[in-house]
């Protein structure tokens, strides 16, 4: 019963957030990533108590097994055709991509935990540039810079 609840919210937190970045879409891919996870960050920061539930929980797993249900093909499929058109499909295989996108959900939903409920490291004020600073290089396969300033 607790693991469905937990699906629950998690496939709710990333409908809200499709449907915000939709909203909001730009023409720059990573950026409209950004904009997904932002909108998870803000969501968690203003609803500790599905945060709390959902603990550590916001994971791909998840995130696949609701995508899996056929009440989300449409949310699956767009998600789908998104991540093929954009500029990052270039240059990986569909795998490769599935697996950033992995990436990137564990990051946020760890983070997003870490900070917003523990304060560890940080506050998640803080740790947002770091976090964005991270997707963007997932995104972009930008190597890593011993002297970047985060």
């Amino acid at each position: 019963l607790l693991e469905h609840l937990i699906l629950q919210i998690g496939r709710h937190i990333l409908t809200l957030a499709y449907e915000h970045t939709e909203q909001h879409r730009t023409e720059d891919f990573t950026e409209n990533v950004i904009l997904f996870v932002d909108y998870i960050i803000t969501y968690f920061s203003t609803h500790k108590d599905s945060l709390r539930l959902i603990r550590r929980n916001f994971t791909w797993s998840m995130v696949q097994h609701n995508l899996e249900q056929p009440e989300n093909d449409m949310l699956q499929q767009q998600l789908l055709e998104q991540l093929l058109a954009s500029p990052a499909s270039q240059n990986h295989t569909q795998q490769e991509l599935f697996n950033m996108v992995y990436i990137i959900v564990e990051l946020c939903g760890t983070v997003c935990y870490s900070s917003i409920i523990e304060q560890i490291p940080d506050s998640i004020d803080h740790m947002k540039p770091l976090l964005y600073t991270m997707i963007r290089r997932i995104l972009n396969n930008e190597p890593n810079q011993a002297n970047v300033d985060l």
